[in-house]
Order: structure tokens, then C-alpha cells, then sequence
């Protein structure tokens, strides 16, 4: 046999399998998981107040969609809401990673509770009275004349006890309304607005009480 032929044949059987094969392919890079455009914040809020929502996944400055019946004031990722009571739906658009967005969010706007007018008197002083706190403590009339201006009229004695958040009563003294009136004097008028209770002595007539009335039910 030639040497030629023989050497080719020794080169061909010292040769590695490992070179007779292609190397094997490297893995395939793992997709990226597609980006969620999510919105956060409070649910439920009062009227007359604000709610700051904010969405996260956006890679640039989110579009808030006009929503009927609400203001709404964007400033980045972020949106200062408030409106009339309701239910409400936001939308916001955003650029994610993966591309276009969309993203909701559920808004409930909760009226607020109607102002209410609390006439607080001592049982120990009332034959002392003076005769127009006589007839507001007597009044047949007083708690329709303020529920036509939008006000809840209540009357308690300092000592009475009411129903508290538990199974427990309260005496109406311990409660915000009876100390506020306790800080003024008892007859007092407590008036609950906004959540905020404020007290005065009480009025020497049932149409100063109603006057009070009209200016609290234009201002709610």
C-alpha cells in the first residue's frame, strides 16, 4: 500500500469523534415576562376630597382617558382625582417594556352624611329656661323646618346613654357631640359638618336656629 494511503488512514483513526460533530447549540435566551401596567390607590373616598393614584409598569408618562364626572390632574405617573359622588372607572395608557398598556382602576366617591344640629340640654336646668329655649326644647316644628334645608336635628339630655360602636353604651356626655357641648355651657347647639364638630351656646329662638340652618345647608 502506499505511504501516502496509510497515513491518511492513521491520521483518519486518530482522529476524536468530538470533531466529527458540530458543537451543540447554546440555549436560547429565556423571554422577558410581559409587563403589567397596574394602577394603585385609594378606592373609596369622600366628596369634596382627593385621591392620588399612581401607575407602575409605564417606561414613560402615562395617558389618563377623560372620565365623565370626575377632575382629573396628571402630573407624571401620578393623578390627583376628585369628583361628584359615584362609581367611576379610570383608565391609563402606558408604554411598557412588551409595548402598549391599558390599565382600570374602580373609584367609589362617597357623599358625605347630611350636617346635623344637636341640641344639648342639662335635665337639671330646664325649668330655668328661658321661654324661647323652652319652645326649642318643646318644638314640634324644628326638625322639619331644618330637614327642608338639608339638616338632621337631634335633642339630648347630657346624661343620656346611646348605643356605642359595641355592644356597649355610651353616656352621651363621653361622646364628642356632649363634650363639645360641655365646652360652652350647657344649652348648646353642637352642629356636625364635614366630619367636624363644633358647639355654641344654644340660641334664644327656633328661627336662629333655622337661620343657622340655611347658611349650613348652602355651604354643604
Amino acid at each position: 500500500m502506499p505511504r501516502y494511503a496509510l497515513c491518511c488512514i492513521a491520521l483518519l483513526a486518530g482522529l476524536s469523534p468530538g470533531y466529527a460533530q458540530s458543537p451543540p447549540s447554546p440555549n436560547p435566551a429565556p423571554t422577558p415576562a410581559p409587563s403589567v401596567l397596574t394602577i394603585s390607590g385609594p378606592s373609596s373616598i369622600a366628596e369634596f376630597t382627593q385621591a392620588t393614584l399612581t401607575v407602575a409598569g409605564s417606561t414613560g408618562t402615562p395617558l389618563w382617558l377623560e372620565t365623565t364626572g370626575l377632575s382629573i390632574v396628571a402630573s407624571g405617573s401620578q393623578a390627583i382625582v376628585t369628583g361628584k359622588p359615584g362609581a367611576y372607572q379610570l383608565t391609563a395608557i402606558g408604554n411598557t417594556p412588551t409595548g402598549l398598556a391599558k390599565a382600570t382602576f374602580a373609584l367609589a366617591i362617597n357623599p358625605l352624611e347630611r350636617p346635623r344640629m344637636i341640641a344639648v340640654f342639662d335635665p337639671a336646668s330646664l325649668t330655668s329656661l328661658p321661654a324661647g329655649q323652652v319652645a326649642i326644647y318643646q318644638s314640634q316644628t324644628i326638625i322639619a323646618s331644618l330637614a327642608a334645608q338639608g339638616v338632621i336635628w337631634s335633642q339630648y339630655s347630657i346624661g343620656d346613654v346611646i348605643p356605642g360602636t359595641t355592644s356597649d353604651s355610651v353616656p352621651f356626655g363621653q361622646t364628642t357631640w356632649g363634650s363639645r357641648a360641655a365646652s360652652v355651657g350647657l344649652p348648646a347647639l353642637v352642629t356636625v359638618a364635614h366630619g367636624v364638630a363644633s358647639a355654641v351656646p344654644l340660641p334664644q329662638t327656633e328661627a336662629a336656629i333655622v337661620g343657622t340652618a340655611v347658611q349650613l345647608g348652602r355651604a354643604k
